[in-house]
């Protein structure tokens, strides 16, 4: 477990918390080596002092010793820092008394001593001893209302009832927004529930389900708005350990292949898990052997270790235990003699299981034997297994115990007063005493004088250095903000810009058409729907525009019924379209020229052309699409009579007659002189 940082230690001096006077409280500051105490503490300071420090953890015998009940208690709670835990080293696993609890782990106190009790408890709640508390949901109830009355009213009474219930609204909007911003962004869920009034709301309400310390909303009265952040209060108090409970270490024996059997030991030897399976994956084994405990020994019952094993082995670093030889089956039958399986999978993985337990059995004894009380024997067993030696583990665990807070020397010091008191009388006894107990409340006094004055100089050090941090960290914040805001300016200047430009080109084609000397030429870049789309959204296309293609290689029939659906008037290009583009907007009756035949003058996204020259061009087109069309009908009548002629030559063949050829050539020469009019 990793140690806290900051610490405090709270023990009544003084008083209680249900008496008409209020108690007074011994603190204990431990920050990982610095110790600092004192003795006499009133609530709001206690309470001052622990926003000043914002400790990881207030640890204390009785979380009842900080409130006289549950509501109190709740309500400090609600004021503590983010992060502060109200931890009880009494309850939970290590119920009892602290002097109890303390002796288990070498920590020797005075129980008369409220300073003594309350560095017990910094120092428990350091090592992980003691339960949480847990009086919050995770779930935070934020109310906005308003934060000042409205009055008995008057001329303007309702004008101000609608300026506050605005505001209110206009908060109640705003946290609103970041609530749903965060809820998307974290997968959170909130509710929402407002008290209309005249002008706007007079209450809003949210919960949720995340914890007060994760939302950026502060409580506070924001002019005539009043926002209050709480978290929101269990039914019922519950505490969790401080620190999760170790799984005990454990000995495997694992027999790979299509049966995969595992056998699991404790450090002890009693068996833990045994079982086979056909269908488990290399994946499910390891979160198995996870949730049993923590693996030190992978065993096997062959040599050399199969793959399998070892890949298990390195996914938990453990200690392998691979036989000199493989073993036989009569060993394997000897070492599971005492034991139930069902196959000879799960036999062979328990005969390695055991074996291995077989090699540690002596050195896991003469750790016990050393360890007048090994509840943590499995950490030194584990060294040992791991290659270290036995007395060198035992010196780390000796010397990683927590210290002895104060030994008592009090008999010593009362059988050496009795010896002396036994030479004097009792008025002279008395008489030095006296001078005794003067000199040492002189001593006490030079030394809480200095004590004090170097208390106060750390108090101004750390005050300064916290203050300093402070406006560093909100220094930060602050750049990072206006850097991110800078970004945003820019990239909307660009929008603009943009924008701009736009509305620039369009008014300029818009004064070339009302002038009716020039024509507007929109520029698509090439002959796809993308950019015509890029061209429609910049510039706009409507019925009747001339477009010029700057590379019309690329088109088809698709493209071209595009151009066709938005009614252009024209197409000019400067290479060559495909003959199927072409052909289908020739069938839509949109004429294609050059843009070197229409003269067009071009201006980097800008381009125009006369009105008498697309006028001409256009008359041009159509002159010639007539012809062409003309054209097209008459081959298409030729190839008919053709066919015909062939059909009936085939026909007259087959009947035998010698007039096949006259009639076909009167049939031709009959048609072809209606179809040119002759």
């Amino acid at each position: 477990m990793e140690l806290a940082s900051t610490i405090f230690g709270v023990d009544i001096s003084k008083g209680s918390p249900r008496a008409r006077t209020p108690p007074l409280y011994a603190v204990v500051i431990l920050e990982n080596t610095d110790v600092e105490k004192l003795r006499m503490l009133s609530k709001h300071k206690l309470l001052k002092l622990i926003h000043e420090y914002k400790p990881d953890i207030v640890a204390t015998d009785n979380i009842y010793e900080l409130a006289s009940g549950r509501k109190e208690l709740t309500s400090d709670l609600q004021k503590l820092p983010s992060g502060t835990r109200i931890v009880q080293v009494t309850g939970g696993k290590h119920k009892g008394s602290l002097p109890g609890i303390a002796k288990e782990y070498g920590i020797t106190i005075n129980r008369f001593d409220p300073v003594d009790e309350a560095y017990a408890c910094a120092l428990l709640a350091q090592i992980g001893v003691g339960d949480v508390l847990e009086a919050f949901e995770n779930a935070t109830r934020i109310t906005v209302t308003r934060a000042r009355s409205l009055g008995r009213g008057g001329w303007s009474q309702n004008r101000y009832r609608r300026k506050v219930h605005g505001t209110v609204r206009e908060k109640t909007r705003d946290i609103e927004a970041y609530l749903k911003e965060y809820a998307l962004t974290h997968h959170a869920s909130y509710t929402l529930k407002v008290v209309r009034g005249y002008g706007g709301y007079s209450r809003g309400e949210f919960i949720i389900q995340v914890p007060k310390d994760k939302l950026r909303i502060h409580g506070g009265h924001y002019g005539d708005v009043q926002v209050e952040v709480k978290s929101i209060e269990k039914d019922r108090f519950k505490f969790k350990p401080l620190t999760k409970p170790k799984h005990p270490y454990i000995i495997i024996g694992i027999d790979p292949g299509t049966t995969t059997a595992v056998a699991v030991l404790k450090l002890d030897g009693e068996r833990l898990y045994l079982g086979s399976s056909r269908t488990t994956s290399t994946a499910d084994t390891i979160e198995t052997l996870s949730n049993l405990g923590r693996p030190l020994v992978i065993a096997t019952d062959v040599n050399p270790i199969p793959h399998g094993v070892e890949r298990i082995r390195r996914s938990f670093s453990a200690v392998p235990f691979i036989p000199p030889e493989s073993l036989s089956v009569e060993e394997k039958i000897e070492l599971t003699q005492d034991t139930l399986y069902t196959n000879t999978h799960e036999r062979d993985a328990l005969a390695a299981a055991l074996c291995a337990y077989k090699k540690y059995k002596n050195k896991f004894v003469q750790i016990e034997r050393k360890l007048s009380n090994y509840a943590n024997s499995d950490e030194i067993k584990a060294k040992v297994v791991k290659g270290e030696s036995i007395d060198r583990a035992l010196v780390q665990y000796t010397a990683s115990k927590p210290k002895t807070i104060r030994v008592k020397k009090t008999a010593k010091l009362k059988s050496r007063n009795e010896t002396s008191a036994t030479r004097q009388k009792p008025e002279d006894q008395l008489s030095i005493l006296k001078e005794y107990i003067d000199d040492l409340q002189k001593q006490i006094t030079n030394k809480d004088l200095e004590i004090k004055t170097v208390h106060n100089k750390l108090k101004t050090l750390r005050t300064k250095e916290y203050k300093k941090l402070k406006r560093d960290k909100e220094i930060q914040i602050r750049s990072k903000k206006i850097k991110h805001l800078t970004i945003e300016v820019q990239r909307k200047e660009d929008k603009i810009r943009e924008l701009q430009d736009r509305n620039s080109r369009i008014r300029q084609m818009r004064l070339l058409e009302m002038t009716g000397y020039a024509v507007p030429v929109k520029t698509v870049e090439s002959f796809t729907r993308d950019s015509i789309q890029q061209t429609k959204d910049a510039s706009g296309i409507k019925k009747g525009d001339v477009l010029l293609i700057m590379d019309a290689s690329g088109g088809g029939t698709a493209t071209a019924n595009i151009l066709s659906q938005l009614q252009v008037k024209a197409v000019a290009t400067y290479n060559e379209m495909s003959h199927v583009a072409e052909q289908q907007l020739f069938i839509n009756n949109i004429p294609v020229f050059s843009a070197v035949q229409l003269n067009i003058k071009r201006e980097n996204e800008f381009a125009i052309t006369t009105t008498e020259d697309i006028t001409q061009a256009i008359a041009q087109w159509k002159e010639n699409a007539e012809k062409n069309r003309h054209d097209q009908k008459r081959e298409w009548l030729q190839q008919l009579i053709k066919e015909y002629q062939g059909k009936r030559k085939k026909e007259l063949k087959k009947q035998g007659g010698g007039n096949g050829k006259w009639c076909g050539e009167s049939i031709s020469s009959t048609n072809m002189h209606k179809d040119t009019g002759k």
